[in-house]
């Protein structure tokens, strides 16, 4: 029988430990990456939703006096654009003002990381904004 030769001895420990720590930085990458990309487009569908209830709140007397353009009616558009956030719960912070032309709707939310906690990040703030103008008929291009 041959010495066992000890210097190389815990080499592998190290190895995997290292290999197993990268592993779970990319898994952490990957969970939460795809959580903070579902929470953003979710995040921009409410503000494309809010900023779209609120063009539908034309001024009626501008549509009664014929006027060539829709005409937003800026209080009752920033009713419904927070109607439209409180109807659908959401939680976090917006922003609605509107004028004449556009309303602009912007929204931010916290959300909380799964695991990238293990790396000192708790969480992440998302926002999203949106700008609506009202429109009447269809658009179609080249006539």
């Amino acid at each position: 029988m041959s010495p066992v030769d000890t210097r190389d001895s815990g080499q592998i420990v190290v190895i995997v430990a290292v290999s197993m720590l990268g592993l779970l930085a990319v898994t952490a990458l990957v969970i939460d990456g795809g959580l903070l990309f579902a929470t953003k487009r979710n995040l921009q569908s409410l503000s494309d939703g809010a900023a779209r209830a609120g063009a539908m709140s034309l001024d009626e007397q501008a549509l009664r006096e014929g006027q060539d353009q829709l005409v937003i009616d800026p209080a009752g558009a920033e009713t419904a654009a927070s109607s439209y956030l409180v109807t659908v719960g959401f939680r976090g912070r917006s922003a609605v003002s509107a004028n004449p032309s556009v309303i602009e709707v912007r929204l931010a939310q916290v959300h909380d990381t799964v695991l990238l906690g293990i790396v000192g990040i708790k969480d992440f703030e998302m926002r999203a904004s949106s700008v609506a103008r009202p429109a009447v008929g269809t658009a179609t291009e080249g006539g």
